[in-house]
C-alpha cells in the first residue's frame, strides 16, 4: 500500500476511525474511574551538625571539616529511619489516620542524593492535603526519632528544609496518559487490520 492509497483509505474510513478512537477513549475513561486515585507530595529534610566554637568565638576549620564528614555519614544511616514503621506509628497518632504502621510505611519513601545532606521524603495519600500532611509529619517525627537515638547531647539533628507545601502534587493514575493510550490503542487496532491486507483489498476494489 502506497502513501496515496493509505490516505484514500483513511478518508473513506473516517467514520470507523472516529468510532474506534471514541471507543478507546471511553475504555480508558472507564479504567481510569475504576482505578483508585492517589496523590504524592514531597518534603525535604536536612541533616546538620552543630560545631563547637573556638576560644576566640569563631568556627575552627578543622571542626567544620569534621562536622561535614560526620553529617555525610549520618545522613545515609538516617534514611531508613524515615521509612520505618516506628515513625509511621507516630505519624498515624499525630494525624489520626485510619491505617496501620506497615501500610503507611509502604506509602512513604525516603532517599538521599549522592554528595548531599538532604533526605527527600515522598508520601502518598487519598488527597493532596493528606499527602502533604503525611510527608511533613514524617520529617517531624523522624527528627524526633533521630534525636532520641542520637541522645540529647548529640550535635547531629534533622531539620525541615522544604515542607511539602512547596512541592508539586502528582496524581496517579494520570488522566491524560490513560486517555492518550486509549486513543492510540483504538487507532492501532484499525491500522493493524489494514496492514494485514484489508486496506489493500479495499483500495483495489475501487
Amino acid at each position: 500500500m502506497t502513501l496515496r492509497d493509505f490516505l484514500k483509505l483513511t478518508r473513506r474510513r473516517l467514520g470507523t476511525i472516529l468510532v474506534c478512537t471514541l471507543l478507546g477513549a471511553v475504555a480508558a475513561a472507564g479504567l481510569l474511574l475504576a482505578s483508585p486515585t492517589t496523590y504524592s507530595a514531597q518534603a525535604t529534610a536536612y541533616v546538620r551538625v552543630a560545631m563547637p566554637q573556638s576560644p576566640t568565638g569563631g568556627n575552627d576549620s578543622g571542626a567544620y571539616a569534621a562536622a561535614a564528614q560526620l553529617a555525610s555519614q549520618k545522613v545515609k544511616a538516617f534514611v531508613s529511619v524515615f521509612a520505618s514503621q516506628s515513625v509511621a506509628e507516630n505519624v498515624i497518632k499525630e494525624l489520626r489516620l485510619d491505617t496501620t504502621p506497615a501500610d503507611l510505611a509502604n506509602q512513604v519513601t525516603a532517599s538521599n542524593a549522592p554528595n548531599s545532606l538532604t533526605i527527600v521524603v515522598s508520601a502518598t495519600g487519598n488527597s493532596p492535603e493528606q499527602a502533604r500532611k503525611i510527608a511533613d509529619a514524617v520529617v517531624t517525627e523522624s527528627a524526633a526519632q533521630v534525636k532520641s537515638l542520637e541522645g540529647a547531647n548529640s550535635p547531629v539533628e534533622v531539620v525541615m528544609m522544604a515542607p511539602a507545601s512547596l512541592s508539586e502534587i502528582s496524581k496517579t493514575p494520570s488522566p491524560i496518559k490513560y486517555l492518550g493510550v486509549g486513543v492510540l490503542a483504538g487507532l492501532a487496532s484499525i491500522f493493524h487490520g489494514w496492514l494485514l491486507g484489508g486496506g489493500s483489498a479495499a483500495v483495489s476494489s475501487n
